[in-house]
């Protein structure tokens, strides 16, 4: 990918992974460069929110042992 090419989607994808990771020097650094092409804060407080919701779900599925739906295999 060419420097700069990065789209705000792009960013905010790996600004979501940095998040979940919990890598401080990454969300602050992915986060700025999405906010640079054009994500707003309210877009980046949603992006924590989904973060939030799926790594909460993931938890609650992992420890109570849900299978996985067939028609998903």
């Amino acid at each position: 990918m060419a420097p700069g090419a990065r789209s705000a989607d792009q960013g905010a994808a790996i600004t979501a992974v940095s998040a979940s990771n919990g890598c401080h020097y990454c969300i602050a650094s992915h986060s700025a460069a999405a906010r640079a092409k054009g994500m707003s804060e309210a877009q980046y407080s949603e992006l924590l929110a989904i973060v939030g919701f799926c790594e909460r779900d993931h938890r609650l599925v992992t420890a109570l042992g849900v299978p996985v739906d067939e028609r998903f295999q």
